[in-house]
């Protein structure tokens, strides 16, 4: 990579240092909506209204599936 002045190299170098102490900021990450967590984009769902954790999603789902089953018997 090549400046067109020493300045602007100079300056690049300092961002990329101060980037470089932060390196997952800029990671994807949500809120649940059910819990209110903050966490990564793996296993979450998204729903209508925003997105819930995996957490939540399993927990949704082993309620649906009890209320399934009070229905059949």
């Amino acid at each position: 990579m090549s400046f067109a002045r020493q300045i602007d190299e100079q300056r690049y170098r300092e961002q990329t240092e101060r980037q470089a102490s932060t390196p997952g900021v800029t990671g994807p990450s949500f809120r649940c909506i059910a819990c209110g967590h903050k966490s990564a984009m793996k296993g979450c769902k998204r729903t209508a209204v925003g997105a819930i954790c995996e957490k939540c999603r399993i927990a949704r789902e082993a309620r649906k599936a009890q209320k399934a089953m009070k229905e059949a018997a």
